[in-house]
């Protein structure tokens, strides 16, 4: 996802890894990044809207019907 969509920020592992990044938070990056994090999530669930991921299906199962059919893609 990351390298489709950009960075979105960080991820912990868990509530130590969050603390750590936490504790090491430098604000002027956190605010310089923060714009494009959003960008980019913001991007991730547009992507992800059922109208878009609708099309894609479609043709997938198309592409199946048709292999099923004839046995080749394409």
């Amino acid at each position: 996802m990351f390298a489709r969509y950009g960075p979105i920020g960080w991820l912990a592992e868990d509530r130590d890894d969050l603390l750590r990044l936490v504790g090491a938070l430098d604000r002027s990056e956190f605010v310089r990044n923060h714009p494009r994090w959003i960008a980019n999530l913001k991007a991730i669930r547009e992507a992800r809207r059922p109208e878009r991921l609708a099309t894609s299906y479609a043709a997938s199962i198309d592409m199946t019907a048709e292999f099923s059919r004839d046995g080749s893609l394409g």
